[in-house]
């Protein structure tokens, strides 16, 4: 999955900004302080632009809810992958074993 292998977690720490500390819709504006881990989304932008928000200034951020679904979806395609080989794999032994 494209998506898969272009995300890459990142650390950083949270810099003040007003934005963030005025906005009145942040019910939580602690959750943006000290440090923490994500994506970087313009990164994530460009092979998944809907889990990416962009407001009017420009600033983006990532719509870290949709990634669930995302995730799920890699999980079951993943799984799939993985039972064909194991049906391979008794196949083979099957003719290996006569």
């Amino acid at each position: 999955m494209d998506l898969v292998k272009s995300m890459q977690g990142v650390k950083f720490d949270w810099l003040e900004h007003e934005k963030i500390k005025n906005n009145p819709t942040i019910v939580a504006p602690y959750a943006f302080e000290g440090g923490s881990v994500g994506f970087i989304a313009q990164d994530l932008e460009k092979v998944a632009p809907d889990m990416v928000w962009t407001d009017e200034e420009g600033f983006k951020s990532v719509d870290y809810d949709s990634m669930v679904a995302y995730g799920i979806g890699a999980i079951k395609e993943q799984q799939e992958r993985i039972n064909k080989i194991l049906d391979r794999i008794k196949i083979l032994k099957e003719k290996v074993n006569g």
